[in-house]
């Protein structure tokens, strides 16, 4: 039997300032490494645990050494709070051992350094202090601690309780710190109340080579080894039960014992209530109330203020200056949120709906700030207001549009037929005029006039609709079917500079409209297409199947400044339609995601690839930088081997997790790739991206309470079986790799139980020397990965001068 052999590199830098830059947050410790080198057993146990029990902090009962009060740790590293400060540790095995920290406390921790183990030993102490501080436990854990060390009972230790936060109360006079854990990290808030100073907050590093501020405003803590990034503060006050983010940053002080100190800077604020230092800039968010609520799609306005909308059951839904305050009894309502710029704060929050179903599947945003959201409603009394349509006949889609503040409805409208109606997505151009696409049943769909693209009903049940309404809402500018005689949903929208509309989604008919097709044929029962309108609405620029010989479905689309189509979905194909993939072979499980970018013209595909691992992978929306043409894509995965690159959360949190992905403007990498997810379900529905690239994604978890949260405007899960979530990625928190490696196989073919040869050229593409561990994985015909290191082909080390190459040519047995 002969095998098809696809190498990939795993990289294990030593301490090194990618790994760290890659954790958000004040972290003052995190995982050295990006991959942790684990046995195939360890891994199972892994598996079993990560992400679904959340950080939590141990009480020393005679367990560790008595200056420990309490303490946390995780493989790799070790955190101890003592009365005189905090005592961190960043653990890279020298050797082959697993083992995370070496011993049970401070006097093994300093004597490890000659142990096979390579230590980082830092402490955090507060200048200025109190000399004997008083540190008190928080969020009591349901779970405890035993501890059954050695032969002497006496020694042993049970029920010892665990906690969710740890303080040092009045460190200085009315200022407290609170350490706690986010997912799993641990982050730390100054909490400055009336009468305290923030000025007297000096906080010194022992241990560490320099500190510095970046130009960006983090504070670089330069390590033995590598450095630690606490990104710049975010400061803020609660104010009428809001968020009021208050304007600081970092300054470097001189310590009189010789530590490297720093404090802060922070603008006037109100001295009659709390100031919260919490140096973490990216969020992520917990939205909902005590039903069930799914955040359906997302959008930006220019200064990055965040805009939500979806579905509520929820009768105590956070709201804020809501334009409709009460919510439909026992039905779901549709919900519009927007969140300042940086997630700190609620801006307005309100329910849109009547006493019957509705949802918002869409919202878009304009130059102005003015909201448009489109869905669906079953309710007779949905609010209204100077509608084109005012009657309701069983479910109807919906346009809404409210004003920059949120305060006013400025039109609100039924939009469909006798049958049902249902309205997905949304997009908006320059001068207001909205667009919306989704499905109807109706033959009697509203159409403009004189001549629609496709004047009647397709056939079968349903029909693709695409609809452009003016500024005010006051006319339909065109509006038209598109299908054939099987059944048509369009699932997404977007719009170029011109104002032409391209809609993605699905369709059963082997007729469906199609003009210029880069696939003329359907593929199989059920594929993907990508039609575009031109901005008259009078004609199809180009129209086309997409797909293989199974189901395909496109859920997301986005379009960049040369008029390139994005498109991200769900394939069953085993033949989908590929060009110069990431991933060329189909990953297993009933689905993959795929991404495929269409050229301006229509009549090529640029780049199309699969998405996925073993299990079921959905691609759900896709954004596209317009600057640079990287693509950015979110959806669900039950995939334990998700193809990973640079990842913020390098291992599943449960069962269904949320992802995001960049790709690089050719697509022929991922410049990240990473799960999101606690130990529920989790679901990444919508993604949008800035004008600097940060990635924002809109979704629902029922990870109640370890779904991975940053600088939360609700940091406790609301109820009900599914909140909304609401998380940023900044690219300044994905860092590019400090070691390049370039692979060049000799073949792409080697025979069963024979050997492969190859070529590996790495550089160190840093200022600095960098030292690294790197190992091959083999990904298998079956699509899965085998994880060869420590089993088969072992761990490279190299040490590399800056700018360095190293070129090596190896010979590995296959397994099998």
């Amino acid at each position: 039997m002969r095998f098809f052999i696809s190498l990939t590199l795993q990289l294990l830098l030593l301490l090194p300032l990618v790994s760290f830059a890659a954790e958000r947050g004040s972290t003052l410790l995190t995982q050295n490494q990006k991959k942790t080198i684990l046995t195939e057993i360890d891994k199972a146990e892994f598996k079993k645990t990560y992400g679904k029990l959340p950080l939590y902090f141990i009480e020393n009962n005679g367990q560790v050494d008595s200056q420990v009060k309490f303490y946390e740790r995780r493989a790799g590293h070790a955190t101890f709070f003592t009365e005189h400060g905090v005592v961190l540790s960043l653990i890279k095995s020298g050797a082959k051992s697993t083992k995370s920290v070496p011993g049970e406390g401070l006097k093994d921790l300093y004597s490890a350094k000659g142990s096979g183990h390579i230590t980082e030993v830092v402490t955090l102490s507060f200048v200025g202090a109190e000399k004997e501080l008083k540190i008190s436990p928080g969020h009591a854990r349901s779970g405890h601690v035993n501890y059954f060390r050695g032969s002497d009972r006496s020694k042993w230790r049970s029920n010892i309780s665990t906690y969710g936060a740890v303080t040092y109360n009045d460190v200085y006079k009315n200022i407290d710190i609170k350490f706690y854990g986010n997912n799993k990290n641990i982050e730390h808030d100054i909490i400055v109340k009336p009468g305290g100073d923030f000025s007297e907050v000096v906080f010194a590093y022992g241990g560490i080579k320099s500190l510095n501020i970046t130009e960006t405003g983090d504070l670089e803590v330069t390590l033995q080894h590598g450095s630690l990034i606490q990104q710049r503060p975010v400061i803020y006050q609660e104010i009428k039960g809001q968020r009021v983010a208050v304007e600081g940053s970092y300054k470097i002080l001189k310590d009189e014992d010789g530590a490297f100190a720093y404090g802060f800077n922070v603008a006037s604020y109100d001295h009659t209530k709390d100031l919260v230092i919490d140096p973490v800039i990216t969020y992520s968010t917990y939205l909902g109330g005590s039903g069930d609520d799914l955040g359906n799609s997302i959008a930006l306005d220019s200064s990055c203020a965040v805009y939500i909308t979806g579905k509520t059951l929820s009768p105590d839904f956070p709201l804020m200056n809501p334009v409709q305050p009460t919510h439909s009894i026992n039905f779901s309502d549709a919900f519009i949120t927007k969140l300042s710029p940086g997630g700190a704060a609620m801006v307005y929050s309100t329910y849109l709906g009547g006493s019957n179903g509705d949802t918002a599947s869409g919202i878009a945003v304009d130059s102005s700030g003015a909201v448009y959201i489109t869905g669906e409603t079953a309710s007779a009394d949905f609010p209204l207001a100077a509608p084109l349509q005012v009657t309701q006949i069983g479910f109807e889609a919906f346009i809404t549009k409210l004003n920059p503040s949120g305060s006013t409805i400025i039109y609100s409208t039924y939009l469909g037929g006798s049958s049902g109606d249902y309205g997905t997505a949304i997009a908006v151009d320059t001068t207001g005029r909205a667009y919306v696409t989704g499905y109807t049943f109706s033959a009697d769909f509203p159409l403009n006039s004189p001549s629609p693209i496709q004047g009647s009903h397709g056939g079968g049940l349903e029909d693709v609709f695409v609809t452009k309404v003016n500024s005010s809402g006051s006319a339909i500018i065109y509006s038209t079917y598109l299908g054939g005689v099987g059944n048509e949903r369009a699932l997404a929208i977007a719009l170029d500079s011109s104002g032409a509309a391209y809609v993605t989604g699905k369709t059963s008919s082997a007729d469906y409209p199609l003009s210029s097709p880069v696939q003329p044929l359907s593929g199989g029962t059920v594929d993907a297409f990508v039609s575009k309108i031109n901005p008259a609405g009078s004609a199809l620029g180009y129209s086309t199947y997409l797909g293989g010989g199974g189901w395909d479905v496109g859920n997301g689309i986005a379009i960049d400044n040369a008029g390139a189509a994005y498109v991200t979905g769900s394939t069953f194909s085993t033949d989908f339609p590929l060009a110069s993939p990431i991933q060329g072979l189909y990953g297993g499980g009933a689905n993959d995601a795929f991404i495929t970018k269409v050229s301006p013209a229509g009549t090529a595909l640029v780049y199309s690839t699969y998405l996925g691992g073993s299990g079921d992978d959905d691609g759900a929306s896709i954004a596209v930088d317009k600057s640079t043409g990287a693509a950015y894509v979110t959806g669900s995965t039950l995939s334990a081997d998700f193809p990973l690159a640079a990842p913020l959360q390098a291992l599943s949190g449960g069962t269904w997790d949320a992802y995001a992905a960049k790709l690089n403007p050719t697509g022929s990498a991922y410049e990240y790739s990473t799960y999101l997810g606690g130990g529920g379900f989790d679901y990444g529905l919508s993604i949008a991206v800035d004008s600097a690239g940060s990635a924002y994604l809109a979704g629902y978890t029922s990870s109640s309470v370890d779904f991975p949260l940053t600088g939360p405007m609700q940091g406790t899960f609301g109820g009900g079986f599914f909140d909304a979530f609401v998380t940023g990625i900044s690219d300044s928190v994905i860092s590019p790799p400090a070691v390049t490696i370039v692979i060049t196989p000799d073949s792409l073919v080697t025979n069963q139980g024979g050997t492969l040869g190859y070529s590996v050229t790495a550089t160190n593409t840093t200022t600095a020397r960098t030292c690294f561990d790197y190992w091959e994985n083999v990904t298998l015909p079956s699509g899965g990965v085998y994880p060869v290191t420590g089993s088969l082909f072992g761990v490279v080390h190299l040490c590399l001068n800056a700018g360095a190459s190293r070129s090596s040519h190896l010979v590995r047995g296959v397994p099998f």
